[in-house]
């Protein structure tokens, strides 16, 4: 039987005050059994009430009695006490009090598999303290009095059995707890047993692992091998891995003779500068996983030939290209021309023009022939009156031309802008040279055309050019100062020196 239940048996029985009544009892005597019934079963409906209340804690549920049971036992202690002491009443309430706690743990007990540990000392020890024998009788009932003294010879009898019970709960929950606790130990002693030898287990798995990676096959057939002694329960695990290792090993071994043929193979396309066709072998050789980094290494630099070779292919043709250019833009002597220049004291040429013209000129990035100012309804304020050689920018070796100030006389030239040209463009293929002034056919010395350096240095009287003022040269020289330099069709703005002043 349920320690529980056989507890609570024995405060029932031990309720001697059944059939008392107080003197004025509240209830006939006639009714007491039925009303008795009508209470308990009021009792055990609470009791199952408050044990589904699962917003309360278990101590709440079980331990502390709500305010209805605590009105059900008063209504059930007022029939059973037939004693005028409130002494008495109040034993009897509390009796019952401690009764209804028992029982209602039972009932949390049985449905909920509550534990014995929710037994309290304290409670035990307080139902012993209260079974003590009860001496006051009321004088109503001198016909039961043999009965209750036979109730009250038992009584120690009952207090000594009780006092067994609860040895037997407290020797149960302390050889239980003493078993839990060993278990617990002696389980956590087998789980730090287990953890450290799976922890050596996978050292020696992981150690196996790593010693493929470096092809050391010996070496990870033996850390397979320890990991077995320290787990046998593993053995087909263990097995399965040995037999991949010698797969891998076997693997390793074909592919260590494919890359040599593959690797051969690469460097002799290499020695041959064949680059593209050394980098697709050692491609291959690489993916065999026997020296990669050989491989990555030899595959850079064959990157690096052909990004060398490539460079050097883009830069010939470069070169090419601006040699072309060259060639059909500047003269094969344009740098001998330039030095002559330089070395005779001549550092520019110029070109006059009225300043009306200075912002057409920049608008158009340069100087135009008449022909092309034509071509492309270039407006402009003419200098001249002749309009021979218009497929040329006309430019001459001084600033006090003698043709300006015939100009500025008849009036076509308001004010002059003289600009000063490079001598770089004389370099350019179609620049032509005189040796007098370009429009000059007829009277002797007649103008003469070349665009080279033999011409420049047999017809172009350099020191006549570079005279400071026209009108000291003897007359025979004056139509030598008047020597141009003819520019084909049009002379960009970087060829101006002082286009900014």
């Amino acid at each position: 039987m349920n320690i529980f239940k056989r507890i609570s048996k024995i405060i029932e029985r031990l309720n001697l005050f059944k059939q008392k009544k107080r003197s004025k009892s509240i209830v006939p005597e006639n009714d007491i059994q039925s009303k008795i019934l009508e209470i308990e079963k009021s009792q055990e409906s609470e009791r199952k009430s408050i044990i589904s209340q699962k917003d309360k804690s278990v101590h709440e549920r079980v331990q502390i009695l709500s305010d209805s049971q605590e009105k059900l036992i008063d209504e059930k202690v007022k029939i059973l006490e037939t004693s005028n002491t409130d002494k008495n009443f109040q034993k009897l309430k509390e009796l019952n009090r401690e009764l209804e706690i028992l029982k209602t743990n039972f009932l949390y007990q049985f449905q909920f598999n509550f534990e014995l540990k929710i037994i309290e000392q304290k409670l035990i020890k307080s139902i012993s303290k209260e079974l003590v024998p009860k001496t006051l009788f009321d004088n109503s009932f001198r016909n039961k009095q043999n009965l209750k003294i036979a109730a009250i010879e038992n009584r120690e009898a009952e207090k000594e059995e009780i006092n067994k019970l609860k040895n037997e709960v407290v020797n149960f929950l302390l050889v239980r707890i003493h078993n839990e606790r060993e278990a617990a130990r002696k389980l956590k002693e087998r789980l730090e047993r287990e953890r450290k030898l799976d922890e050596e287990y996978l050292k020696y798995i992981n150690a196996s692992f790593q010693a493929i990676k470096t092809r050391d096959f010996t070496l990870a057939k033996s850390k397979l091998n320890q990991a077995l002694t320290i787990k046998p329960e593993n053995k087909k695990e263990i097995i399965d891995l040995l037999e991949s290792l010698d797969s891998k090993q076997r693997e390793f071994k074909n592919n260590i003779l494919s890359y040599k043929s593959l690797f051969d193979l690469a460097e002799k396309s290499f020695h041959d500068r064949e680059f593209e066709k050394a980098i697709e072998f050692y491609t291959k050789a690489k993916q065999l996983n026997v020296d990669n980094l050989i491989c990555i290494r030899r595959i850079s630099d064959a990157q690096n030939k052909i990004l060398k070779l490539k460079k050097r292919e883009k830069e010939k043709k470069e070169k090419e290209k601006l040699e072309k250019e060259h060639r059909e833009k500047f003269k094969s002597d344009a740098k001998e021309i330039v030095a002559f220049y330089q070395a005779n004291g001549i550092s520019e040429f110029y070109h006059y023009t009225d300043s009306r013209n200075l912002d057409s000129i920049i608008q158009n990035n340069g100087l135009f022939s008449l022909r092309e100012m034509s071509n492309r309804n270039i407006f402009y304020h003419k200098g001249s009156e002749t309009s021979e050689l218009e497929n040329y920018i006309r430019l001459s070796y001084t600033q006090n031309h003698p043709l300006l100030h015939v100009s500025k006389k008849k009036g076509r030239i308001r004010k002059e802008k003289t600009f000063k040209i490079s001598l770089n463009v004389a370099e350019l293929k179609e620049t032509k040279f005189t040796n007098v002034n370009a429009t000059r056919t007829k009277t002797y010395p007649t103008v003469k055309m070349g665009d080279d350096l033999n011409f420049i240095e047999n017809n172009v009287k350099i020191n006549i050019v570079k005279a400071r003022n026209y009108r000291y040269l003897p007359p025979n020289q004056k139509p030598y100062y008047q020597a141009e330099i003819m520019v084909k069709d049009y002379l960009p703005l970087e060829y101006i020196k002082n286009l900014n002043n």
